[in-house]
Parts: structure tokens; sequence; C-alpha cells
């Protein structure tokens, strides 16, 4: 990091200089929806005259995504982001589908064994049983619990983001011995509240104990981020890129 630069600046920056990390790399966190170009929302939005607060790209980044500070929350960015739901709702021409490999869940994590969200535990039931694989959202805006009741209510192969496990040993030492996967998203932990600017990025412990995880994007086209931003944040935190090639061996 550039002696000029202050601690996490980039969190908030619109793009920032990245070194090149000059090896493969597997993303395996990506919304759909967060993925459209900002300039494509405002001009799918003008076309189909869809009202936006601002037409301003800079300004739309910053309404529907805060940056790095106390007043981030997933459920704040989530609300905003259902603006673009609107707006690209039958924009894209449907495609035929050629097979299911994978099955995932997301939201504000409340996974529990109830009558609104058995549904879903049926779905993913259903998905076991047909060889289909699956991850879920767990431990972002949720308590290291819901990392738990992903894997046994949903049978979860693979967690996304699941920061919270390392505020609880018991269940850090089970994702640890059971190497559950990890999908990190380290600018978007930020940004949505799950991660608090001043604390140390729970990736460094994850690191240092090798529990598995890779680093992803999350929403990239929401957050005027790439994959390369991503790695050079935790390249700031100290790792070394022997570290980052772990990631995603």
């Amino acid at each position: 990091m550039s002696t000029s630069q202050k601690p996490f600046e980039h969190v908030a920056a619109t793009f920032y200089p990245t070194r090149v990390f000059n090896f493969p790399k597997v993303e395996l966190h990506c919304h759909l929806d967060g993925c459209f170009r900002l300039s494509s929302v405002i001009k799918f939005a003008k076309k189909r005259s869809i009202e936006l607060p601002t037409y301003d790209i800079n300004d739309l980044r910053s309404y529907c995504c805060l940056d790095a500070d106390e007043d981030s929350s997933l459920a704040l960015f989530l609300k905003k982001m259902e603006l673009f739901v609107r707006v690209y709702q039958g924009a894209i021409r449907q495609s035929p589908v050629t097979g299911v490999v994978g099955i995932d869940i997301a939201g504000e994590e409340d996974i529990e064994d109830s009558p609104a969200f058995r549904p879903h535990i049926k779905a993913f039931q259903y998905a076991k049983e047909h060889g289909i694989h699956r991850t879920a959202h767990a431990g972002e805006a949720g308590s290291a619990g819901s990392v738990l009741k992903a894997k046994s209510l949903l049978s979860a192969e693979r967690i996304g983001h699941g920061y919270h496990i390392s505020r609880d040993p018991d269940v850090y030492k089970k994702i640890l011995r059971d190497q559950t996967h990890l999908e990190c998203c380290p600018i978007s932990s930020y940004r949505t509240g799950a991660v608090r600017i001043k604390e140390q990025h729970p990736i460094i412990q994850f690191n240092r104990d090798k529990v598995n995880c890779s680093l992803s994007t999350d929403d990239p086209g929401v957050m005027l981020t790439t994959l390369l931003d991503d790695y050079q944040l935790v390249a700031d935190f100290g790792l070394s890129e022997k570290n980052l090639k772990i990631m995603v061996s």
C-alpha cells in the first residue's frame, strides 16, 4: 500500500490501483443481480421510464452501497438493491435451462425449522437427493449459529461469507475440522457492515488457521469493483502471494 494512502481507503473508493496477481483465480460468490453495470441500470431505467434516486453513476453507487462505516448493514444494502429489481426485471432474454448444478439461498439468514422456511429446507433436501451441490449464505449478517443451521438444515457444502464463525470457538473448530468452504468477499463485507472497518478482518485468522476459503466480489457491478480489488485488499492485510494462491488451490 502506498504510504500516502490511508488504511482501507480503497474500500470507499470507486477504483484504486491494484498490482497484477499473475496466477489462476476462482470466483465462487458473485450475484447476477449485483453484476449489472450501473451504467446499464441507468440506461434501462431511462428506457423503461423507471425513476431512480439519481442518474449519476457515482451517486447511484453511493446510494445503494454505503461506504464502510458504522451505518453499513446488510439489511439496508438489500433494501436499496430492491430498487434495481424493477429496472432489470424482464430486461434479460430467457435462456433455455440445460441443467442445474447447484443451489444457493441468500438474504438476511433467518435459517430455521419454521413453517415459513420449510419450503427452502425441502428444496435443499431435494437437491441433495439428486446430487445437486448446495451453498447457503450464513454468518454474514447472522451469527455463527446460522452457519451450523445451514449445514444441518440445508446440508450446505459451502457457506457464503461465514465471517462470524470467528466469534464462536466451537463453531469455528467444527468448520475447520470439516473443511467447509467459505466464500469470502472482503470489500463487500465492509460495505454491508458484516465486518466493521475497525475490526481485524476474519480472513486474517482464516489464513493463519488454514480455514478452507476463497475470495470473491459478491456484487461487482453495484460496488464498482473487480476481483483484483478484493485480492489487493487482502494483500494489504499482510497476506502474501503464496497465501493468496493457497486460497484458490
